[in-house]
């Protein structure tokens, strides 16, 4: 599977990022994901490392682990502990400077016993496969160049007989879970509990562990680990309430998460400071938002409400926070689409209109009637060959490019619609071919140079967006898509994350992004995108109609919309619960795709002073020996979730 690379962060970001906040990706055990993983996950932020965690469930015939989180069924083909070398061996290879930790959450299957130095033949079985690929591993780890790390989590943990068993690595430690002295010493038998790993349940208990200072693993090298929320709101407590403590301390914490890594950059953007999720300021309630790049750092976000139709100007940059608004208004008329072209932003009504943008508004130039053969049009959008109308006609969707002076039809494209009814439709001209995705309000369609349709999967009001160069990057995002990624679907063990069913929800946000190549590949095969094919795809935020500005930087491939807002606050779809908004307002979102390898520096901050620390460990370590922080951990159960 070809790897999507973009570009490299920029210095700017490295220098800029002060906020200690990560990421772990959890649960992927489906091994066909992985190479869109180096292009979602913000390596940047997580200090140039790629941390992911696998379940090591039941045995197979060879005696290799099965990745699976719960009990592995005989029709499922699951990946293996062999493959997921193969795996790290391959990207290891592919990217030199690529540094690689990965969390082995082994399970009490049904080869083993409770009790690991039992003695028992399952036991025996279970430890000897643990050994073997122990080996093979730490062959690997040797010949990486030690960019490779393994931590044990579950039923692998250092104690009693596995004490210094599979040395020299290093374990999480799970508050109640683990002994409580090993919270605050190395001494003993707990030097190997090296990563605190907390759950997100309990924010008493990691107020407590903040009294503590996080005990020995504050300077202990690895970034806290906070699990498994996928709740916005309890996501940004926690994460705020570690930058609050952190102050002064050296120290990050990386998010636990199952869901999209691109969902993971936009939900924390306040705390991070390089991406947004940001409420736009609407008069009414909005509808039909439009949002287009009319300079560097510089959007309109353009909304119907009050049956006229309105503007925003912003102006910022995606690092250090959301942006400014620069000016507002309203538009003389209702305008269906806009598009710019020649620095000039163009209306759609059944005229074109011609506004100019100057620094505190849009100044109306001309009305330029368009011909009387063009019925039902509804998209505008700018191309190297002047403006193109779009219209829907039926089962037909026809392009028309037209005179910016006057109106005139100058080139005509009709592409057939047979997959059923014609909702929406969008397209984008890639030097003189036009790539349109169509929806037929529940299924996306592609078809690319007025060739036949092939089915991308579920999903509603498309909006795309391109790129410039010689293999332009095209982004599609719509709303009424899929989560592939879940805690729900990471959880399960009756289907691969790949192979799961997509079934519509009309609120969950998806992108699929890749270059113009890429996409003619897709239109040829006729083979619906997931999170394993050869574009980027994934889902991002929850909300309705987005609208899309895709653009490359130094940064990477940035991807940003603007949609309306839902209500929010629960569990939306089975993908998680997005904080709560009021519906009828509007969401600028942004995130970043790219094969991010710049490292963040380091921030040399002045720690407490040493007595002090002393005396708070003492008064803390009474505390918490006292209090037996039962927390119920995912890793410790196979079928708990």
């Amino acid at each position: 599977m070809p790897v999507l690379i973009f570009f490299e962060w920029s210095a700017l970001l490295v220098a800029c990022t002060a906020f200690p906040i990560g990421i772990q990706l959890h649960s992927y055990n489906d091994l066909r994901q992985w190479p869109q993983l180096l292009v979602k996950i913000p390596l940047a932020l997580n200090g140039g490392l790629f941390s992911v965690k696998v379940d090591f469930e039941s045995l197979n015939e060879h005696g290799e682990f099965l990745l699976t989180h719960n009990s592995a069924l005989e029709q499922v083909r699951y990946n293996t502990s062999a493959e997921l070398l193969q795996q790290l061996a391959e990207m290891l290879e592919t990217s030199s400077d690529l540094r690689i930790r990965t969390a082995l959450c082994f399970k009490q299957s049904a080869e083993m016993t409770p009790d690991a130095c039992d003695g028992s033949p399952g036991s025996r079985k279970w430890l000897e496969a643990v050994d073997t690929f122990f080996d093979a591993a730490q062959a690997l780890v040797n010949q990486s160049d030690h960019r490779l790390e393994f931590v044990l989590d579950g039923y692998a943990q250092p104690e009693g007989c596995l004490r210094h068993r599979w040395e020299p690595w290093n374990a999480t430690f799970i508050p109640g879970s683990e002994p409580s002295l090993a919270l605050f010493t190395d001494q003993l038998q707990y030097s190997r509990y090296s990563v605190l790993n907390p759950s997100s349940a309990s924010i008493s208990q990691f107020r407590l562990l903040e009294i503590a200072n996080f005990g020995k693993f504050q300077a202990g090298g690895y970034p806290l680990q906070l699990w498994e929320t996928d709740e916005q709101e309890r996501l940004l407590l926690f994460d705020h309430e570690f930058v609050d403590w952190r102050s002064d301390l050296d120290f990050a914490m990386h998010n636990v998460v199952n869901f999209d890594p691109a969902m993971w950059q936009v939900w924390t953007a306040e705390v991070t400071r390089t991406a947004w999720n940001h409420d736009v300021a609407v008069r009414g309630h909005a509808a039909q938002p439009v949002l287009l790049s009319i300079a560097p750092e510089t959007w309109l976000v353009l909304y119907r409400a009050d049956k006229a139709t309105h503007y925003i100007g912003l102006t910022g940059s995606l690092i250090g926070g959301p942006p400014h608004v620069q000016f507002t208004g309203r538009t003389a008329v209702r305008l269906s689409s806009a598009s710019v072209y020649n620095s000039d932003v163009w209306g759609l009504t059944e005229n074109l209109v011609r506004y100019e943008v100057q620094r505190d508004k849009l100044e109306w130039k001309e009305t330029i009637p368009l011909e009387e053969e063009i019925v039902n049009a509804s998209k505008l959008r700018s191309s190297a060959l002047g403006l193109v109308v779009g219209s829907a006609d039926g089962d037909v969707v026809r392009l028309y490019v037209v005179s910016p002076t006057t109106g005139a039809v100058q080139g005509r494209l009709a592409v057939s619609w047979f997959p059923g009814n014609l909702e929406e439709f969008d397209f984008v001209d890639a030097g003189g071919r036009f790539l349109v995705v169509a929806s037929n309000g529940s299924h996306a369609f592609v078809s690319f140079n007025s060739g036949d349709w092939s089915i991308l999967g579920v999903g509603r009001s498309p909006s795309l967006s391109i790129g410039s160069g010689e293999d332009p990057v095209i982004a599609l995002l719509m709303d009424g898509g899929y989560c592939f990624d879940s805690n729900s679907l990471h959880w399960s063990s009756e289907v691969k994350i790949c192979d799961a069913r997509p079934v519509a929800c009309r609120e969950v946000l998806t992108y699929t992004v890749g270059p113009l190549s890429d996409w003619e590949q897709v239109a040829d095969q006729g083979v619906p995108v997931t999170p394993c094919g050869v574009l980027v795809h994934g889902s991002y935020d929850f909300g309705l109609r987005p609208s899309a500005v895709v653009t490359a930087t130094d940064q990477g491939v940035v991807v940003m919309d603007v949609h309306q807002s839902v209500e929010g606050g629960r569990d939306l779809c089975g993908c998680g619960a997005p904080r709560s908004r009021v519906q009828g307002g509007l969401v600028l979102d942004a995130f970043v795709l790219g094969q991010r390898r710049a490292r963040l520096p380091h921030v040399g901050l002045v720690g407490v002073s040493p007595v002090v620390h002393l005396v708070i460990v003492a008064v803390v370590a009474v505390l918490v020996l006292a209090i037996v922080l039962r927390t119920r951990c995912c890793c410790r159960k196979h079928a708990d979730q």
